[in-house]
């Protein structure tokens, strides 16, 4: 299959830089990053998906190469960002997927602006249905702080830690390992407190309710 050359780019969004990856050409379809990735993640859609769609994948605030939102984080907050990040490129009307962590933020978006989107998409999401799983989530929040505060930039050459971390990310490793360093150098780069908040909110009540 052909290679496809996808540069990251950058516009303003209420007043902070944010960077995103656009290619291709037919109705927009916007694509949301999971917990500790970037638009790097979407790599292969913007591949395979270029002669369908318009696609945009913004490095959310926080993640990747654009700067964190000041104040409290929430779901809310996110959704509001993207429609914020959808007007700035001029964007009425799109199609969104969201992936893990912005699932849940493509639902608040899609409950919010339901005039705004033309298709829900959801991919690799799942909340708690009851107390014990609620208490399941609660530790794996516990763990994910102790290991973004044990990170350390010396493990981007660290391979076994990175192909461990990587394999939390891709169903399959891609065959670039470009793309996977590049994707674990986003992970460790990830501004902690925005880190912290929006993975307490994914397992948010507010995602049923919306």
């Amino acid at each position: 299959m052909a290679t496809l050359a996808v540069s990251a780019t950058e516009t303003a969004v209420t007043g902070l830089r944010t960077t995103f990856r656009r290619a291709g050409h037919g109705s927009p379809l916007l694509l949301l990053h999971g917990w500790g990735g970037s638009s790097r993640l979407w790599h292969y859609t913007l591949r395979d998906l270029a002669d369908r769609y318009t696609l945009i994948a913004p490095d959310l605030p926080g993640f990747g190469s654009s700067p964190p939102l000041g104040g409290r984080l929430s779901l809310e907050r996110l959704a509001d960002w993207v429609i914020a990040f959808a007007d700035a490129l001029g964007i009425e009307r799109f199609a969104i997927n969201g992936h893990s962590l912005c699932a849940a933020v493509a639902i608040h978006v899609a409950a919010r602006y339901p005039e705004r989107i033309t298709r829900l998409v959801l991919t690799s999401f799942s909340t708690f249905r009851d107390e014990r799983e609620r208490r399941i989530v609660a530790s794996i929040h516990h763990l994910m702080a102790l290991w973004l505060a044990l990170r350390r930039p010396w493990m981007l050459d660290v391979q076994p830690i990175m192909r461990l971390v990587g394999k939390r990310f891709f169903y399959r490793l891609p065959a670039d390992h470009a793309i996977l360093r590049e994707t674990f150098a986003d992970f460790l780069a990830m501004e902690q407190r925005t880190a912290l908040e929006t993975a307490r909110g994914a397992g948010s009540p507010t995602i049923t309710a919306a």
